[in-house]
């Protein structure tokens, strides 16, 4: 009973590839949403990560400020305390935001405050973090200071570099540090 008009009803093989043809573009098209979702979530990654390094470079800058406002009125011994009691904090900032192309005045700020400090008595020296009994407090700061090093000798700053592990070096094998054990006895 079929009336149908000649090339008005599609043949089977029409079918099977006009169906084919669609499964393809169905699958296209869902790998290309799983890649553009993937390139989203990459980019709101990268972005979150800039955002969160900018507000960490504002707030080292707020903090380098105060420094260098209370360093300048204080005398030298609470001069180094101060900066001993702030630089960890700020080691941590700046190991978390650091890029070479952004940083370098920042980088310069650090490592001030790294000379300052090492060149201080053992209670005001923050090199002496180095020989913690705390482990963990001593990794910490080895990691902290191994971040400032490799940032120096990316900025071929090297000769700063050398700075900082001979401060290192005259901190750690200084006569006045006497190990806890020591004192002890």
């Amino acid at each position: 009973r079929s009336r149908a008009r000649p090339g008005a009803e599609e043949s089977r093989a029409d079918f099977v590839k006009r169906q084919h043809k669609e499964r393809e573009a169905r699958e296209k098209k869902r790998i290309r949403d799983e890649k553009s979702k993937k390139i989203q979530a990459i980019w709101r990654g990268h972005r979150c990560r800039c955002v969160q390094r900018a507000e960490k470079r504002q707030v080292f800058d707020k903090r380098q400020a105060d420094i260098s406002k209370v360093g300048a009125v204080l005398p030298p011994a609470q001069k180094a305390k101060f900066v001993f009691h702030a630089i960890l904090p700020m080691l941590r900032l700046f190991a978390f935001f650091f890029r070479r192309d952004e940083d370098a005045g920042r980088l310069s700020a650090i490592l001030e405050l790294l000379l300052l400090s090492g060149g201080q008595q053992a209670g005001c020296n923050v090199f002496h973090q180095a020989l913690s009994d705390d482990d963990a407090a001593r990794r910490s700061f080895l990691a902290l200071l191994e971040k400032v090093v490799s940032a120096l000798l990316a900025s071929s700053r090297s000769q700063e570099a050398a700075q900082v592990l001979l401060a290192l070096q005259a901190s750690v094998f200084s006569p006045e540090y006497k190990p806890l054990d020591a004192e002890k006895s």
